[in-house]
C-alpha cells in the first residue's frame, strides 16, 4: 500500500464499509508474513493483562456465586475481560499455526530468502499501541 496501509484501514474502519474491503492474496511470503504480524499484534493484546494466569484467575472468580448475586456489573465486566484474554489466546494461536501451514508448503530453499523473513524480535510496543 506504499506506505498507506495504516491510513487506507483507518478510513474502512471509520466508515464502516469492512465487509467491503478486500485485500487479493498477493504472494505465499506476504500471506506468512500477515500472520506473523496479526499473531504479534495479539500477543501485545494480550501483554496489557498482568499475566496470562488472569484468565484462570477470573475464571475461578466468575464461578463466585456470591459475586453474580451481590455485584452483578462487576460480574459481567469479569466475563467480558475473561472473553477478551480467551478470544487473543485463541487469536493468537490460529494466526500461529496458519503461519507454520503456510511455511509447510514452501521449499526449504525458499523459506530462507528476504521475502519469508521475519524479525525474532518484536518491534518496540510505542511502534504498535496504535493499532490496538
Amino acid at each position: 500500500f506504499d506506505g498507506q496501509a495504516v491510513r487506507i484501514l483507518s478510513e474502512v474502519l471509520d466508515n464502516d464499509t469492512a465487509e467491503d474491503f478486500f485485500i487479493d492474496k498477493l504472494n505465499t511470503a506476504h500471506e506468512y508474513r500477515s500472520y506473523k504480524c496479526l499473531q504479534r499484534l495479539s500477543m501485545l493484546g494480550g501483554e496489557r493483562f498482568q499475566s496470562r494466569n488472569q484468565a484462570t484467575e477470573l475464571a475461578y472468580l466468575l464461578l463466585n456465586e456470591n459475586l453474580y448475586q451481590t455485584d452483578y456489573s462487576a460480574w459481567s465486566a469479569t466475563q467480558v475481560r475473561l472473553g477478551e484474554i480467551q478470544t487473543l489466546l485463541a487469536f493468537e494461536q490460529s494466526c500461529n499455526k496458519t503461519a507454520i501451514n503456510i511455511l509447510s508448503d514452501v521449499p526449504q530453499k525458499d523459506r530462507e530468502t528476504e521475502a519469508f523473513f521475519v524479525r525474532d524480535v518484536k518491534c518496540p510496543k510505542e511502534y504498535s499501541l496504535f493499532l490496538l
